[in-house]
């Protein structure tokens, strides 16, 4: 009986987590919200599943693929198969994190009364809100960092094989969820001696690290393997200007912490560790009562250090647009350390629950220092502030081909915002098409309609049809004439084919 009253308890949490982070969501979205790496990734599922030929290659194979994989089924759900449908998916994973962190503090024996003042904490973190609400992949790396520190403790605890493996498979399957886990990884390498049994150290220090590494290797090996195959070229993951895989390198002119910071290590790890203690002043009181459990402590310190190394290293790779991208990791690991810790007593958990209040003081006004654009917009429409639409352009150019619907060649790397306002890609010629490919050969392109951006613009330079047909925008190509010009779009008409 107490065993189903603890699944009904979880469910009913689930869901009102869900409920209450979507009606976050939904106020973001009404004020004009939009997260990019949202936007993108759902104008990839559209672009796939309408395709009239489903192939892996047409996903891409510059970013990891998980976050996608997540969003295809919403794209079968009436209702739910909208641009929202990020979003969404992002509070189910989030959701999902506080139903197993509420089952793990209720085997420890937490009251339900001490479970929902943790969670509502913990929720109210404006990192954690901001990474589960934003609609990129945040929710699911903290999904995934939870587990890495679960097994990294367990570690500790069990001390054999099987949790060298665990952790492998963490990272394995991290590198598919999130670009930051070669980071995390090359950042861990060095903390595994404090962690790990120092029998086993002694014994074969290679087998150790080895055990560790094989599952990631093997991942990045599988995806060189398929940059190989499908694009000659095992390295382009890493080195395409498209890759995420190299995060924001390629804004840093844009980026004013890459600005100040990037290409160094030593002074973004300093201003790391200090942001880290201003966001989470709660790390202290994990490190405090670690102390009293030496199997505890050592993984307690990997925890204060992991992500802040973590940070110095991408950033001094010009790889991290601002320290909040790493740091919000510390959400789940604080999650997963108070479960971790033997359960205290009262005044040490009164002392928590205060130190999480303090966190979320301290984190809202850290989260302005040097902020990006995109958080500088979250914050504002959290606010209340209605936002002026990011790209107005191809919000237009979105609801014209609606009711314009010809078959239109377009690149979607300058077009995924016009997809997304479109509602769907049928119709669409996309370059991950052969039909694409065969008109990039012609002279002149056999396709209805031509949409083709402003080489001037921010994504125009990188338009397919501006590099094939280089006077296209502003000169038009014979046999086609102009049939709509607005901002930073311009859609020419093959001459004699009629409007649908």
């Amino acid at each position: 009986m107490k065993a189903r009253i603890t699944r009904r308890e979880s469910y009913i949490i689930f869901i009102a987590v869900v409920a209450l982070l979507s009606l976050c969501a939904i106020w973001l979205l009404s004020h004009n919200y939009l997260n990019e790496f949202a936007v993108s990734r759902w104008s990839k599922v559209l672009s796939v599943l309408d395709s009239p030929e489903l192939r892996i290659e047409h996903l891409g194979l510059v970013y990891p693929h998980f976050p996608v994989y997540i969003l295809m089924p919403f794209y079968y759900l009436p209702g739910l198969d909208t641009g929202a449908a990020p979003y969404f998916a992002s509070i189910l994973i989030g959701s999902l994190l506080i139903a197993i962190w509420n089952y793990h503090l209720t085997k420890k024996k937490y009251s339900l009364r001490v479970r929902l003042m943790l969670i509502f904490l913990v929720c109210s973190h404006p990192y954690f809100l901001w990474g589960i609400t934003a609609g990129a992949q945040h929710a699911f790396s903290l999904l995934m960092f939870y587990w890495l520190y679960i097994a990294l403790v367990r570690l500790v605890n069990v001390q054999d094989v099987r949790a060298f493996i665990m952790i492998g498979l963490v990272l394995g399957i991290y590198f598919f969820v999130d670009e930051r886990t070669i980071y995390m990884f090359i950042a861990l390498l060095p903390l595994i001696s404090i962690i790990a049994p120092q029998r086993m150290l002694k014994e074969s220090t290679t087998s150790v690290y080895l055990i560790i590494a094989t599952p990631l290797v093997i991942a990045i090996a599988s995806w060189a393997y398929l940059n190989w195959i499908f694009h000659g070229d095992a390295g382009l993951f890493m080195q395409s200007a498209e890759s995420s895989f190299r995060g924001a390198r390629e804004d840093t002119p844009h980026v004013e912490w890459l600005r100040s910071y990037g290409g160094d290590f030593v002074m973004p790890t300093i201003l790391v560790a200090l942001m880290s203690l201003v966001t989470y002043p709660v790390l202290f009181w994990l490190l405090y009562h670690a102390k009293h459990h030496r199997i505890l402590l050592g993984s307690t310190l990997v925890l204060l250090v992991h992500p802040v190394i973590a940070a110095g290293l991408a950033t001094g790779n010009y790889f991290l647009a601002h320290p909040m991208h790493m740091i919000f990791l510390y959400s789940a690991g604080i999650m997963a350390g108070v479960v971790l810790i033997p359960r205290e007593s009262r005044r040490a958990r009164i002392s928590l629950m205060l130190l999480l209040a303090l966190s979320c003081v301290t984190a809202w006004i850290s989260f302005s220092w040097e902020a990006t654009v995109d958080m500088q917009r979250w914050q504002k429409a959290l606010t209340g502030v209605h936002l002026k639409e990011s790209s107005p352009g191809d919000l237009a150019l979105g609801q014209w081909l609606k009711a314009n619907r010809q078959a239109t060649l377009m690149d979607d790397k300058a077009a995924y915002r016009v997809i997304v306002a479109r509602g769907d890609a049928k119709d669409l010629v996309l370059p991950s098409s052969s039909e694409f490919k065969l008109a990039m050969k012609r002279q002149v392109p056999d396709i209805k309609q031509l949409a083709v951006s402003d080489p001037g613009s921010i994504h125009g330079h990188k338009d397919h049809l501006n590099q094939r047909y280089p006077g296209l925008y502003h000169k038009g190509i014979p046999g086609y004439v102009l049939v709509y010009d607005y901002q930073n779009w311009r859609v020419y008409r093959r001459t004699g084919a009629k409007q649908n």
